[in-house]
């Protein structure tokens, strides 16, 4: 599993995800991600174009760190989820949690800058 993350200058944090969030692949990333979405009323999006599966515990990890940025007066937007992911998401609802767009960009322009 690999993660990367750009901070834009807009006060966006983009985070990109790319492998398999499974048992081994969520403990890779589960602190590093933990301490990105750590943040004060910031915006994250969490880009999982390249995320060929997602396990529960890989769905724990979004659902938690959202829940600390929410906590701060932030939030985290999904984005690009495909095949099994996206299906994994839509069968587990997070989008009633966690917003889901179909790609970075749609994210962005949903509004995606920094909290007011």
């Amino acid at each position: 599993m690999q993660l990367t993350y750009e901070d834009r200058a807009d006060g966006v944090r983009v985070i990109r995800l790319s492998g398999r969030m499974d048992l081994e692949g969520s403990r890779e990333i589960d602190l590093k991600l933990t301490t990105l979405t750590a943040l004060d009323r910031c915006t994250v999006v969490v880009d999982l174009a390249d995320v060929d599966f997602l396990a529960s515990l890989g769905l724990a990890s979004l659902v938690n760190g959202a829940r600390t940025l929410g906590a701060r007066g932030g939030r985290m937007l999904l984005a690009g989820p495909q095949g099994a992911v996206a299906r994994m998401l839509e069968a587990s609802m997070i989008a009633k949690l966690i917003p889901v767009f179909p790609d970075v960009a749609v994210a962005l322009a949903s509004g995606g800058g920094a909290p007011a």
